[in-house]
């Protein structure tokens, strides 16, 4: 008898953690914010459908999930009013959900990271709009340990998707789709130093940037991307002709071109990107030399003068690619 109560009593406090574990938050203004603050960490938030606003910032500070309810008939709307803040080494995931920025201040991020803690993003099957400036900013001097974005799709956002300033060691896109994107989709700027950079089976199309850009560190020394690998990816109409509108771009510090930088682009389309002139390509790892370009298509059929090369290399390899309706050099 002591061996059955002790084994429901075990069982009603099993279910007791799980309950707590979850909590569910109804749509509405603030709604959000509150019960991320009173949240446990590990805690999952489960959302209802609706729209959720907020009157100033959203601010994860812990460990939290944010995932949509069972059967809720509609996706859950985060109505971004300023921007959503990750710091003190919060380590978030959000699933099934609508990030809409159209009522967005336009000097704000979706999420913005703005401290040096162990933070960390994992983002699946979401979907961004009418974002006004990036959607993931990682501040200069801050950290993120690792932005894991999958299945996700963004449309119309007017700045960039990633846009790292900071210290970020993982970057890894995939099964995305980016349309009508305004600004640069990935990008690391001179302040800034990923440890890799990965991008599979993505579409990019109809956006007026490059798709990867990681600037020449402005520190003598050191590189903004070790590593960066885009596979099975298409980019096509690119159609801004700006200067650098080179569709993957990575560059050495700017003291030292034979730093060890490895780039592979493999089993890629690029369609209808124009370049500007001869010194920009559709794949531009400027000066590097541990480069492998493989299983790739080229393609510009219209704007032939517009079209400078199909890869700038220094060095590497680049084998089994095709090259077609080129009106200039091919390599």
């Amino acid at each position: 008898m002591r061996k059955i109560f002790s084994f429901f009593a075990v069982m009603l406090m099993a279910l007791a953690v799980n309950a707590a574990g979850e909590v569910e938050v109804s749509p509405g203004n603030n709604t959000l914010r509150s019960a991320l603050s009173s949240a446990e960490p590990g805690s999952v938030l489960v959302l209802g459908a609706g729209t959720y606003t907020d009157d100033n910032y959203i601010e994860f500070t812990k460990d939290v999930e944010v995932k949509p309810a069972a059967d809720a008939e509609t996706t859950p709307v985060i109505q971004i009013g300023t921007y959503i803040k990750v710091y003190n080494g919060a380590k978030v995931k959000i699933s099934g959900i609508k990030l809409d920025g159209s009522e967005q201040s336009s000097r704000d991020q979706i999420f913005r990271v703005t401290d040096a803690g162990a933070n960390s993003l994992e983002i699946v099957d979401c979907e961004f709009n009418a974002g006004k400036k990036s959607m993931f900013r990682v501040e200069s001097g801050k950290n993120l340990d690792s932005l894991i974005i999958k299945n996700c799709k963004f449309v119309g956002n007017a700045g960039k998707i990633i846009s790292n300033e900071g210290v970020t060691g993982r970057i890894e896109v995939r099964d995305c789709e980016v349309s009508g994107n305004g600004d640069i989709i990935i990008k690391g700027a001179s302040t800034s130093h990923t440890d890799s950079c990965i991008v599979d089976n993505c579409y990019f199309h109809n956006n007026t940037q490059q798709s990867v850009y990681f600037e020449a560190s402005a520190t003598a020394g050191t590189q903004t991307c070790d590593k960066l690998v885009v596979t099975n990816t298409t980019i096509v109409n690119t159609t801004a002709l700006t200067n650098w509108i080179s569709i993957v771009d990575i560059r050495p510090d700017v003291t030292d071109a034979t730093d060890a930088i490895k780039v592979i682009v493999d089993h890629c389309t690029f369609y209808n990107n124009p370049t500007v002139d001869s010194g920009h390509a559709n794949v531009r790892p400027y000066k590097l030399t541990d480069v492998t370009i493989s299983n790739c298509i080229f393609a510009l059929p219209t704007e032939l003068d517009l079209c400078a090369t199909y890869c700038n290399v220094a060095g590497g390899l680049i084998t089994n690619c095709i090259a077609y309706n080129y009106g200039h050099n091919k390599e």
